[in-house]
C-alpha cells in the first residue's frame, strides 16, 4: 500500500462520518415519531440500493469460502480438481 493511499484512507475515515445524514427512524434521535410518515427521495433510494447490496455480501461470502476450500482444503480431500 503506497503512502497516498494511506493518506486517503485516513482522510476518508475521518472526513466521511462528517458527511453521514442520519433518518429520523422508530424513535431515533429521541423525541422523533415511531413510524415514517412520508420518505424523502434521498431516503426511498436509500433504502432500494442498501437491499441489494446487503443480500450480496453473504453471497459474496459463500462464494469465496467455497472457492477456497475448493483451492487450499480440497487438494488434501481430493477436490483440487474442481477449481
Amino acid at each position: 500500500m503506497t503512502a497516498a493511499t494511506k493518506k486517503l484512507l485516513v482522510c476518508g475515515a475521518v472526513a466521511g462520518p462528517l458527511f453521514v445524514v442520519t433518518f429520523l427512524v422508530s424513535g431515533y434521535p429521541p423525541g422523533t415519531p415511531d413510524a415514517i410518515l412520508r420518505y424523502s427521495t434521498h431516503g426511498t433510494l436509500h433504502d432500494l440500493f442498501s437491499m441489494p447490496t446487503f443480500l450480496a455480501w453473504p453471497i459474496a461470502c459463500i462464494v469465496s469460502a467455497i472457492h477456497s476450500l475448493r483451492g487450499q482444503l480440497g487438494r488434501r480431500i481430493g477436490l483440487g480438481h474442481l477449481r
